[in-house]
């Protein structure tokens, strides 16, 4: 687990991730039981990267830049 309980509007400082694969899920603290991204995301050894989840009430996507 790297971030947890991140409420809208809200936002971490830069995070040292180790590179590698891994599973980012994202919840509606309104509903944390139905996830609304759930994809495998990669990080490369010395990138910056920004993640960011766009959409609405018809669905969300995961705007991942590096």
């Amino acid at each position: 687990l790297i971030v947890s309980d991140l409420d809208y509007s809200e936002y971490t400082d830069y995070l040292y991730i180790i590179p590698g694969y891994y599973n980012l899920t994202v919840y509606r603290r309104t509903n944390p039981d139905v996830a609304i991204i759930n994809a495998r995301v990669s990080f490369a050894r010395n990138s910056v990267c920004t993640i960011s989840i766009l959409g609405d009430m018809n669905g969300f996507s995961l705007q991942f830049i590096c």
